[in-house]
């Protein structure tokens, strides 16, 4: 075997390697997308830092996806005539995989439940963080066709270990609290 045989290989693992998002899932925005009454596109503008093809780097890391959605829905609440706001991220565009922007606003307040709880104790504001991140996983499990789940220990357990781990979490929360647990639901 030449050489040039033998170098070949490492070269081209050098290169592949050295070449930046590669193995990265893209996060490119392809479209922001406006829905609901009194929405508008110039009324977000001031609430919003990207733009379509800006990379969005936020959807890497938990924390800072959960601080960019409340950020911007807080910022849209300020806004003259809106009294309810929503920001989704949706992968993939079928065309060029890029990330869609849901952008909701409403003139209407939401409506709340009719159904009310006797109990008082509410969650730590981390849980609801670990929600949002479970949810993204579990988007992302479905995108990639890793969405199988097991329900033989009473609760689901998905198969995706990103979204299991975050469900392990809820057990060990929901046994070490227990009785605040059935306080805030019962």
């Amino acid at each position: 075997m030449n050489l040039l045989h033998r170098i070949s290989p490492v070269i081209f693992f050098l290169l592949l390697f050295s070449i930046p998002g590669v193995f990265a899932q893209s996060h490119k925005l392809g479209l922001i997308e406006f829905y609901g009454k009194g929405a508008s596109k110039e009324l977000a503008a001031s609430c919003i830092s990207f733009h379509p093809g800006d990379t969005l780097k936020f959807l890497d890391n938990d924390t800072a996806y959960t601080k960019t959605t409340i950020a911007i829905e807080k910022c849209l609440l300020k806004k003259p005539g809106i009294k309810q706001a929503e920001i989704s991220f949706v992968c993939c565009t079928p065309d060029d995989n890029s990330w869609i922007t849901y952008i909701g606003m409403d003139s209407v307040a939401r409506k709340t439940s009719s159904k009310t709880f006797p109990g008082s104790a509410p969650l730590p504001g981390y849980m609801f963080i670990k929600y949002d991140s479970l949810l993204k996983y579990v988007y992302e499990a479905a995108q990639s066709g890793n969405s199988e789940e097991d329900n033989s220990a009473g609760h689901s357990m998905m198969k995706y270990k990103p979204a299991q781990h975050i469900q392990e979490e809820f057990i060990t929360y929901a046994s070490n609290n227990l009785a605040e647990l059935k306080e805030a639901l019962l």
